[in-house]
């Protein structure tokens, strides 16, 4: 058996052969130690894989080398048995000699670091970069992290963002879950679940065309229901486009809507309300008038006026001969001028032919409200047939409120309703 470094041979057994092997590549890696066994085996005339022997069984690194030097070759001179040199143990591992790390300049901060203090990307130029600015910079990434060197393409990989931060960092979980996000956005059999806080990812039925279909989504892990085109709450009945413009529709009405509808509301109460009054006040006018004018006839047909001062007089029994004021022959005094008149020669009551004055209401009448009915839809809240305007969830399967109820029934704040001021044939 020989040596397949140094060619040496006279080895008892394998165990012998591997311990030597193991000390000749380590006796290589010092270029100083194989110069010293070659000058050894010239200056002694003996084989080399003696002198290398010899050095590294003897060998001590110590002062005075040269004095070191001789002894060993004191020792070649005389000739050395090779299995005794085999059965030694050296007097102490030979290890690859020492030499400077080499330093290179941090690109980014401009500070020289050793090699072994920076990172190394797998980029084809191999940039290198400190650890403090890799980091930072890899901290201000998600999904792609490019490399910082120029016009230079490489993206980092889970791995190189692994050495970096760690596999159990919170920097290499949410790399893990962009990158997976990244790659199911390409995807249009998922959707991500849009909760706050939830990565999960949901599976959509496989069906041809599916993907341009309006699915309700239900998350497993926050319980977020959803529609899987638009992302927003899952809306029935409405297409996505229709569903937004009838939650900006929803939000003015929250806005200022509700608001300017109870006031037009009151307004049309109040309106109702002085026109109730004043027709009321008409009416006992026209009453009164009535009563005026049977009176106006009844004089007409029964009464007389003073020739002289134009008092009604009234005949009630007796000759034609009149005094004004009381009864001719004395008695009934009443206010007149006390004039001597007969009764056939007095003139006719004139009736008076003036109108009732009749008021007018001077407010102008505000826009009425609705009145639509909105039949068979009842009021979910107080369970009334819906007249005037009918709010419709658009989040909900089935839940309709009337315009009285909309504002205090318990729902869902977050929830949108489309307002209908048409009946349902019409919408």
């Amino acid at each position: 058996m020989a040596c397949s470094g140094c060619a040496l041979v006279g080895f008892a057994d394998d165990s012998d052969l591997r311990r030597h092997q193991r000390f000749c590549a380590q006796l290589d890696l010092h270029p100083k130690l194989c110069e010293l066994a070659q000058s050894l085996s010239e200056a002694t005339q003996t084989p080399l894989p003696h002198a290398r022997l010899v050095v590294m069984m003897h060998y001590v690194p110590q002062e005075g080398d040269e004095e070191n030097s001789a002894r060993l070759f004191n020792d070649l001179l005389c000739g050395i048995h090779v299995p005794s040199y085999l059965a030694k143990t050296p007097p102490q591992e030979l290890h690859p000699p020492e030499t400077p790390e080499p330093e290179f300049e941090c690109p980014i901060c401009l500070d020289t670091f050793a090699v072994s203090h920076m990172f190394t990307l797998d980029c084809p130029e191999s940039h290198r970069y400190c650890f403090e600015c890799i980091r930072a910079h890899a901290e201000g990434h998600s999904a792609e992290i490019r490399c910082p060197g120029g016009t230079c393409s490489h993206s980092l990989s889970q791995l190189e963002v692994d050495q970096l931060f760690g596999t159990a960092s919170a920097k290499s979980s949410a790399f893990s879950s962009a990158q997976t996000a990244q790659l199911l956005s390409r995807h249009d059999g998922f959707v991500k679940c849009p909760g706050v806080d939830c990565d999960e990812w949901i599976e959509l039925p496989e069906k041809e065309g599916a993907e341009h279909e309006r699915w309700e989504c239900a998350c497993p892990s926050c319980g977020t229901v959803f529609c899987n085109i638009c992302r927003g709450a899952y809306h029935y009945r409405t297409s996505c486009q229709v569903a937004a413009d009838a939650a900006e529709e929803y939000k003015q009405w929250l806005r200022t809507g509700r608001d300017d509808f109870q006031q037009q509301l009151q307004e049309h109460s109040e309106y109702e309300e002085s026109k109730r009054r004043l027709d009321e006040e008409n009416r006992l006018t026209l009453e009164r008038h009535r009563e005026f004018q049977q009176t106006e006839e009844w004089k007409a047909q029964h009464c007389r006026m003073c020739p002289t001062c134009g008092r009604v007089v009234e005949k009630i029994k007796g000759c034609n001969l009149m005094k004004c004021g009381q009864d001719y022959h004395g008695g009934n005094k009443q206010p007149g001028c006390g004039a001597h008149f007969y009764w056939t020669s007095a003139p006719v009551y004139a009736q008076e032919a003036a109108g009732p004055k009749l008021k007018q209401n001077e407010r102008p009448p505000p826009p009425a409200p609705s009145t639509v009915d909105h039949s068979p839809y009842r009021c979910d809240h107080c369970q009334e047939p819906i007249i005037g305007l009918r709010f419709s969830c658009i989040h909900c399967r089935a839940c309709d409120y009337c315009q009285r109820c909309e504002w205090k029934a318990a729902h869902e704040r977050m929830h949108v309703f489309l307002i209908f001021n048409a009946p349902p044939e019409a919408t």
